[in-house]
């Protein structure tokens, strides 16, 4: 009998043993992932940005990467910020104009967002669109602004991602903006994603303020 409750304390012993060692191997596991999980890092610093070129200033995650046009061949918007990871984190992208007829259709700024609403929506026919959200009208930067928020996937893919792209149009007297926030549509209102997108959107000042027309 003491050789059996020998083996049973024994055996006892061992598995509170392999169960601690399970337990510290998943907090380490959570500690080392920290940094790359976006529930995490949104308590990361944010980083200042201000761009005389285009007149606006914006803060945005310090472990998202930013680049800016470096000539105007380059293709795409005019200052690009995303992190390792577009599908859950998503990206943003700034396109500047300072003809705003030539760039938005109108110098009017509720004629321009249901004219970039609507070209939105069509801008590629091998694509699926769905409204999300009507264009609705705020202010930015102390700035009157209009957006809305869509979704799209491929349409002849069986098995394709959705995106959700929500976008902003601000003017600033000659100078037009066209903002854009884009992730899967899965992880687009996560809490991490809306913490980084209204604090990137909250954060945008215009330098050199003009009058709106």
């Amino acid at each position: 009998m003491k050789l059996l409750n020998g083996r049973l304390f024994f055996e006892s012993q061992s598995v509170n043993v392999f169960f601690y060692l399970i337990i510290i191997g998943i907090i380490g596991i959570l500690i080392y992932s920290l940094p790359n999980n976006p529930a995490f890092a949104i308590n990361n610093n944010f980083t200042n940005y201000t761009n005389a070129k285009y007149n606006i200033e914006f803060q945005y995650p310090s472990y998202w990467e930013l680049k800016e046009k470096s000539s105007r061949f380059d293709e795409g918007a005019e200052i690009s910020i995303h992190s390792n990871s577009i599908t859950e984190n998503g990206v943003i992208s700034i396109a500047y104009s300072d003809k705003l007829i030539e760039g938005f259709g109108s110098s009017d700024l509720r004629i321009a967002v249901y004219a970039t609403f609507k070209e939105s929506l069509r801008s590629d026919y091998s694509r699926e669109y769905r409204v999300i959200e009507q264009p609705s009208f705020i202010t930015i930067g102390g700035k009157d602004a209009g957006t809305f928020l869509f979704t799209d996937k491929d349409k002849y893919e069986e098995y394709a991602l959705k995106w959700a792209t929500q976008r902003w149009i601000v003017f600033n007297g000659v100078h037009g903006y066209l903002i854009s926030y884009t992730s899967s549509a899965e992880t687009f209102d996560n809490p991490a994603n809306k913490e980084i997108r209204d604090k990137f959107i909250n954060s945008i000042r215009f330098i050199n303020q003009s009058i709106s027309k």
